[in-house]
Formats: C-alpha cells, structure tokens, sequence
C-alpha cells in the first residue's frame, strides 16, 4: 500500500542568498552557506532549475512544494525578501536533478527596487524553466507588466560583448510557464487570456514595451491553467495543513501538468549542460559582477 502523504511530510527551505543592506545604495548579495551542502549533493549530476516567480500572497509556494512532492516547505522561509531553494534536489532518474527555488514577491518599491531586480536578474540567469504565477482575480496585465520589467535584460547582462547581445541573450533564456491561477475556463480559454493581454492593442508606451518584451524573450512561452487546490475559503486559508490526496483531483491533474513542462531537461549555457559544480561556480561569478555593479558576461564566467 502506497504511503498516505500527510501535511506533516515536508522538504525544508533555506535561503539561496543572504543580502546585506549597509543604507540604501551599498549592499551585497552572497550565497547562502547552507546551500553549499545542496550543492554537494549534485555536484556530478546534470542540473535543471526551476524557478517559481510571482506576486505576494498568489500561491507560490504551493507550487514549489508540489515540485518537491511536499506540502511544507518553502512558506515557512519567507522572512524578507530574496530567494529560498528546497534543501533536496528532486531526482531525476541516476544523472539528473532539479533545484526548484521560489522569489519572496515582486515588490519593487523605491527603497529596494534596485536590489529586487538584480535577484531577479540572478534568477533568470540560472533558470531552466520560470514558472510566472497569476491569480486570475487579479489584473493580469499588471501582473505580466511585472515580468516585463524585469526584462530589461541588456541593460542587466551581456553574453561576450559583442554588438548583437540581445540576439544572443535570447538562446540563453530560460523556458517560461505562465501559469493562470485559481482559472475555472479551461485551458484553451486561459491561453486566448493571456494571448490577447501579451498583444494588448489599446496598451501605449511604456505598458506596450513592458508585455512586448515578454513575447520577445519568450516566443514559446506556455500557459497552464489550473483549478483552485481546494473549494472552501476558509481551507485555503490554511492550504499548507491540507494533504495532498485531500486536494481537489482536477489541481492534482493541474500540478501533473505543470510538472511536465518544468521538467524538461538541464539547464544549458552557451550550448553546456550544467552540473552542480558548475552551478555553484555560476552563481558566486554572477554575484561578484551584481554586487560591483557589473552586468554578469556569460561567456566570461562560464570560461
């Protein structure tokens, strides 16, 4: 008889970064040491990273813990803002694993508008999939608007320099999941949704540039539409107490879904699939450039 799973099972979170504010224009970002043991455990395994991105309070972290077969997890490291990753890998198989890390919230207010954006520029580096999280009952406009500023991308990076760095940024981007929450149409409608958002006729100026970038960065982007976890509010109010067989069946085809499309394969740069040696050495190169101010050049740190 298979295991019942409870909301007691669970795969502990820890934060990827540690950001230290001095005032309000000198910080560092810096990995954090208990993601030195992650590291360890697949530094010879080819490596997938999936990111989970979104607004505050839109269900994040259910999704990352669904990813890691958990109900618990990643809600219970939300102390300020930055990133948290499951302290285990999910295995793919002898060769492969895959690191599911999740933002703590698309703020970007003045104070830490700076700080946010380069996180989020370190994440979009790394990832081999963005899972873009949307509430339904939220304008998904301003939602998309959000992910769009975050792809200011070169302005934030460079591949090797050279004149054409947009073209070449757009082989080294991640795959990207817009995921449609708490959507009681259906899939074929929630794609036409964000379809006609993305090439919003009526949007001007500075809205227009902000959803065009994603169309442009993500030509292949893919949508999934998924039902509410559970029918009471008052149970999704406390969702992380919920077991995994108690949830609804259509959210639990939903989850199934969504991990098929964010498990698709290591992540790759300049054409090389990464490992976990790789990785941990990627991450410590971007944060030296973030941290001095210098876009990250891929090809330089990759070397």
């Amino acid at each position: 008889m298979q295991k019942r799973e409870t909301s007691r099972s669970r795969v502990r979170a820890v934060p990827f970064l540690d950001v230290t504010t001095k005032d309000s224009l000198k910080y560092s970002m810096q990995i954090n040491r208990g993601c030195v043991e992650i590291f360890d455990k697949i530094k010879k395994k080819q490596l997938g990273v999936v990111s989970v991105l979104g607004g505050e309070k839109s269900g994040k972290s259910l999704l990352a813990n669904r990813l890691c077969k958990t109900m618990r997890g990643m809600e219970e490291e939300r102390k300020g803002r930055g990133v948290a990753v499951m302290e285990q890998p999910v295995k793919l198989g002898d060769e492969e694993a895959v690191l599911v890390l999740e933002t703590f919230g698309m703020h970007f207010q003045r104070d830490s508008k700076e700080i946010e954006e380069k996180v989020l520029a370190l994440v979009l580096l790394l990832s081999s999939t963005l899972v873009f999280n949307c509430c339904a009952s939220e304008s998904l406009e301003h939602q998309l608007q959000a992910l769009g500023r975050l792809l200011d991308l070169p302005n934030q990076m460079v591949v090797d320099g050279a004149e054409n760095n947009e073209a070449l940024l757009l082989k080294e981007m991640p795959r990207l999941i817009i995921v449609l929450r708490d959507f009681s149409g259906g899939q074929s409608k929630a794609e036409d949704t964000v379809r006609a958002c993305l090439e919003n006729r009526d949007a001007q100026g500075h809205r227009c540039r902000l959803l065009r970038r994603i169309g442009r960065y993500f030509p292949d982007y893919k949508v999934l539409a998924m039902v509410k976890p559970v029918g009471q509010t008052s149970r999704l109010q406390k969702i992380f107490n919920e077991t995994w067989e108690d949830l609804r069946p259509e959210f639990r085809e939903d989850m199934k879904a969504l991990e098929t499309l964010a498990f698709t394969g290591p992540k790759k740069v300049l054409g090389n699939c990464l490992d976990g040696t790789l990785f941990s050495h990627l991450v410590q190169q971007y944060l030296d450039c973030l941290n001095s101010n210098q876009p990250p050049n891929i090809k330089a740190r990759f070397q």
